[in-house]
């Protein structure tokens, strides 16, 4: 299995490599147009279809003998959630490449998403039935509910990736990183065709990362943007629909980006902004104000990812198994396993706590120097 994957891995990187050096070549570039964009000339973007080509080079490798054990245990229906979540993941992915040639005004780009969003837990089973907070204690999530939850977060992870994409490397690879945790989580409990597609996405963006980082040669642009973020939206609905993950789980994962984006967002809506319009005022472009410098900045995140991915592994762990602790005593025993199974909530109760904290320290800091000001 790990020679599956190893092999998966290494065809989808150098595909990746290697397409992303093909749309170089294109006529398709950025240009530095807008008040909120850093670059200074013409830049190569689009480099989302490179990004979904190698991922499919990766499915590819896994689906064929001789390295094919990854799919032999899946089931009808798991096999059947993946392919439409691989429709609905390459529907963004032609969204996002459309508006890199022909830009879609943002409110049609909203209306878009949010029908492109309820696709997948409107024609499959991707969407949960309920969420565990620990021991006996979850909530039922009625269908309605449970189709706009999943819809929601769809739509909210690929806007936040597209945000976010605004310093070398750091959307990309904080999707890669939570990408690869999210595969770890999956493998390590023997749910193989969610983990599939988690490796191949992290390979090949780690295979764009070697083009845009640290020197911005290729742009992802919406369509690698789009790609990404609906990759690790609907990947992390399929390991908490059919892989019995925690919700809180993906939140863990991705939340450097979440934080940053969301918290961004509730700071423009409270002073009447528009949230529509380019701004300068994430966390990461008051930091390059702040003469931090973006190659740096992109690496803080690309650290706390992997410390978000580290806790995640341990509290998914923690909560499925317990803590693996044997008093002597029956009643302790069940006692610290049911503290135990609170694990997920808790680690994301405190990491959401501790981004609240931060955002108040960067708010206050940047209002400080003046960089609060569009």
């Amino acid at each position: 299995m790990l020679f599956d994957f190893g092999l998966a891995i290494a065809a989808t990187f150098a595909a990746s490599v290697a397409a992303c050096r093909l749309v170089m070549a294109a006529d398709v570039e950025d240009g530095p147009f807008e008040p909120h964009k850093k670059h200074t000339i013409p830049t190569p973007t689009s480099a989302g279809l490179a990004i979904g080509f190698a991922f499919c080079i990766g499915v590819i490798t896994l689906t064929y003998p001789p390295v094919r054990a990854w799919n032999e245990t899946a089931s009808a229906s798991v096999a059947a959630d993946l392919a439409t979540s691989m429709i609905a993941i390459f529907l963004f992915l032609g969204i996002g490449t459309i508006d890199d040639l022909w830009p879609i005004p943002a409110k049609t780009k909203i209306v878009i998403f949010v029908f492109a969003s309820l696709a997948p837990p409107l024609f499959s089973a991707l969407r949960p039935e309920s969420i565990p907070f620990g021991a006996s204690l979850e909530l039922p999530l009625p269908y309605i509910v449970a189709i706009v939850g999943a819809a929601l977060w769809i739509f909210t992870l690929v806007n936040t990736v597209n945000f976010m994409d605004g310093a070398h490397g750091l959307s990309m690879g904080c999707t890669a990183i939570g990408l690869a945790a999210l595969g770890c989580i999956a493998i390590s409990d023997g749910r193989e065709s969610t983990a599939a597609a988690c490796f191949c996405g992290a390979a090949a963006l780690a295979g764009f990362l070697v083009w845009n980082y640290p020197h911005g040669k290729l742009f992802a642009g919406d369509s690698g943007a789009l790609f990404a973020g609906s990759l690790a939206a609907i990947t992390s609905l399929l390991a908490v629909r059919n892989d019995g993950v925690s919700p809180f789980i993906p939140a863990i994962l991705f939340l450097p980006l979440l934080a940053d984006t969301l918290f961004t967002l509730a700071w423009r809506v409270l002073r009447g902004r528009d949230v529509l319009v380019g701004h300068r005022e994430h966390f990461y472009q008051i930091g390059i104000r702040a003469e931090v410098g973006a190659t740096r900045v992109t690496r803080r995140y690309w650290a706390a990812s992997a410390l978000c991915g580290v806790i995640a592994f341990a509290a998914d762990h923690v909560g499925r198994v317990g803590l693996g602790i044997t008093t002597g005593d029956a009643a302790r025993d069940r006692l610290l396993g049911a503290v135990a199974s609170y694990a997920q909530f808790a680690a994301f109760s405190g990491l959401l706590i501790a981004a609240l904290v931060l955002n108040g320290r960067i708010r206050a800091y940047a209002k400080a120097r003046g960089f609060d000001k569009e």
